[in-house]
């Protein structure tokens, strides 16, 4: 089976849906795919649990459990979780922390690599 490594780095629910749209391509990609999740920069707010979108926003913590679910792998920078001023105990079940070196190894075998 073929595998896709999404990297999402824009922070959510800022007016701009990159977030949102990795994580449906993230969903899409399921049906024949292996996909892993890797949240950094702001992206890592995406994975923060009990969120509550302003407005019309779709809650992307119900996508994410939702890919955990499915089976994908989601982990978020930590050095970016610093940044953020968040820590694993933030994370939405099922997130580890990550490293460079671990998305480095995602990326090798990863046969598509995108990010947004």
């Amino acid at each position: 089976m073929s595998k896709v490594t999404i990297v999402i780095n824009e922070r959510p629910y800022e007016g701009r849906d990159l977030a949102w749209n990795g994580l449906r391509l993230a969903e899409a990609c399921l049906v024949d795919m292996d996909v892993n999740v890797f949240l950094m920069e702001g992206g890592v707010d995406a994975g923060r649990q009990n969120q509550k979108p302003p407005g019309d926003y779709p809650n992307l913590e119900e996508i994410i459990l939702r890919l955990l679910e499915a089976g994908a792998q989601v982990k978020a920078c930590g050095i970016c979780l610093e940044a953020c001023s968040m820590t694993s105990e933030d994370l939405i079940e099922g997130i580890s922390e990550g490293t460079m070196m671990q998305l480095a190894g995602w990326v090798r075998e990863s046969d598509k690599v995108i990010s947004f």
